[in-house]
């Protein structure tokens, strides 16, 4: 709802980034962010991308850490991409790609030691900037 006011008080084609968890993400809302010129890159929760041919959890649990598989939505120039971490993470994009890829820290208990695993660029964007919606949510509750 709080997503759905900005987006309808901020003038049309004017560049604007939105970073989103998961409650909000969804293709209808990137589709319509497109149309107005406005790019966002936010999780997204699986069952809202019932139509897209990704592996589900399930499957993405038996690969290797730092794997993951992504599609385009042509039509609506929508990038989905699922992502092995410690957690399976599924994420949309109409701005950021999978490459260049990135690489993330993470800790091994199985090699006990800090491993390089490789991570998708709009994971790595999305990281970066979500952490200022993460603080003003803090900001409001405080």
């Amino acid at each position: 709802m709080f997503l759905t006011s900005v987006i309808l008080c901020v003038k049309p084609n004017v560049p604007f980034s939105f970073y989103c968890d998961n409650f909000f993400t969804c293709p209808n809302l990137l589709t319509e962010l497109r149309k107005r010129n406005m790019k966002c890159t936010g999780t997204v929760r699986a069952n809202r991308m019932v139509h897209c041919p990704l592996p589900n959890k399930a499957v993405m649990k038996d690969r290797e850490r730092g794997s993951f598989e992504s599609m385009v939505d042509r039509k609506d120039n929508i990038l989905a991409v699922t992502w092995k971490d410690n957690n399976v993470v599924n994420i949309l994009s109409n701005e950021h790609g999978v490459e260049p890829l990135q690489e993330a820290q993470r800790y091994s208990f199985a090699e006990r030691k800090p491993v390089k695993i490789a991570q998708p660029n709009l994971i790595a964007r999305y990281n970066k900037n979500m952490g200022g919606a993460d603080l003003m949510d803090n900001n409001i509750s405080n």
